[in-house]
């Protein structure tokens, strides 16, 4: 909407976006997108730039099912966990 045609008072989102292959990781991307921006807003309580609630909107069950990799209690993130011996004593 072209921002002449914007109700006054009325604040437009900000929006991004990039092209991604298939298996290129676009649901991680996500992911790390929208806790980055919690993480931030946990950091900067009072920081307006960062928002402590995210909206995933899926086209179907199948993208549906995919997202549970975001779920830290799914066994699918598990797979990207790495192995317990590539770990470096703290």
């Amino acid at each position: 909407m072209p921002p002449e045609l914007v109700p006054d008072g009325v604040d437009a989102f900000t929006r991004y976006s990039c092209k991604m292959a298939t298996g290129s990781g676009k649901t991680t991307v996500m992911g790390m997108l929208a806790a980055w921006s919690i993480l931030n807003k946990v950091n900067s309580h009072g920081d307006a730039r960062y928002s402590e609630v995210v909206l995933a909107v899926c086209p179907n069950v199948t993208i549906r099912e995919r997202l549970s990799e975001l779920d830290p209690e799914s066994r699918a993130t598990h797979r990207y966990t790495a192995p317990p011996t590539s770990f470096r004593p703290i």
